[in-house]
């Protein structure tokens, strides 16, 4: 069974629509975030796993060993980057479309939901702009990147 809409005409639908879409959109901005989180969490505990294999392990590498352990352990890092920074480019295309269906739903606008304020606090207003600076993403590339230089300086070092 088809289903049509003159969407120019039915208002309802184009709300029945938006809705369904920011619910779509919240629960994949969700899941983007989780999913940075994860991976570096998995990837940052793999390095310091290695690293604290070789180190507690007594194995004696030689320069070569060493050398090539360090540029495995940076490559693996920059790798984990380059993934979360895919993650962030498909983040931001949600928040924009998320911050595209609040100004639509008016969400910034002062009385329009509650007298005197906004239904959602005025910063927001830059969601999905390269203005707004998701938390997870800079935590992910900072976390990544201590871990990545540590792991890489511990074993010619420890």
């Amino acid at each position: 069974m088809k289903v049509s809409y003159d969407l120019a005409e039915d208002r309802n639908a184009k709300l029945v629509i938006l809705s369904s879409l920011y619910s779509s959109l919240a629960s994949i901005a969700q899941e983007i975030r989780g999913t940075t989180e994860r991976l570096t969490i998995w990837s940052s505990g793999l390095i310091l796993v290695v690293d604290g294999w070789i180190i507690t392990g007594n194995i004696k590498l030689d320069v070569n060993r060493r050398g090539v352990i360090s540029v495995a352990i940076v490559l693996f890092g920059l790798i984990a980057v380059f993934i979360i920074r895919t993650m962030e480019i498909r983040y931001r295309g949600v928040a924009y479309v998320t911050r595209r269906i609040n100004e639509i739903q008016m969400a910034h606008q002062v009385g329009a939901y509650l007298d005197g304020e906004a239904l959602y606090p005025l910063e927001w207003r830059s969601y999905g702009t390269k203005q707004w600076k998701e938390p997870i993403f800079r935590v992910a590339y900072i976390s990544l990147s201590i871990v990545t230089v540590f792991g890489s300086i511990a074993i010619w070092i420890l």
